[in-house]
């Protein structure tokens, strides 16, 4: 059997605890370096996570790739329910449930280059997260 370094990856950023508000720290703190015009190119995700980590490169490492993972799947299956389409400054807006479900449901290998998250794993974690509304 051929070494996949990608199963070492995953192991260590699913060892590491993430909490839904450490994710949505950096997701405000890059909205509002994008509003007074401070985003950079694709690396500028990375560096800010690193930046708010410090001495804490696990951590680092294990947000932004949840975050990553996150993106990711919004871009592509734009999950119904969970998330408005992209707006025009790159955005997309999303249910605090979608993210703390992301802090939580295990990294798996999605395809040969990427890291992301199993659909219907994060989908159900997010529906679980969710609070009841009702009229009682």
């Amino acid at each position: 059997m051929e070494y996949d370094p990608t199963v070492d990856l995953i192991e260590r950023l699913n060892s590491v605890r993430v909490k839904s508000d450490e994710l949505e720290r950096v997701l405000c703190e890059s909205e509002k370096r994008h509003k007074q015009g401070e985003a950079g190119d694709e690396n500028e995700g990375m560096l800010l996570t690193v930046t708010m980590f410090p001495r804490k490169p696990q951590k680092a490492q294990a947000v932004y790739f949840r975050l990553l993972a996150l993106a990711r799947l919004l871009e592509q299956e734009q999950p119904a329910g969970w998330s408005m389409p992209c707006r025009k400054d790159g955005a997309i807006l999303t249910k605090r449930e979608l993210i703390s479900a992301a802090a939580v449901c295990p990294l798996v290998k999605v395809d040969a280059d990427h890291v992301g998250f199993e659909r219907e794993s994060l989908l159900a974690k997010a529906l679980e997260l969710t609070e009841p509304e009702g009229t009682c």
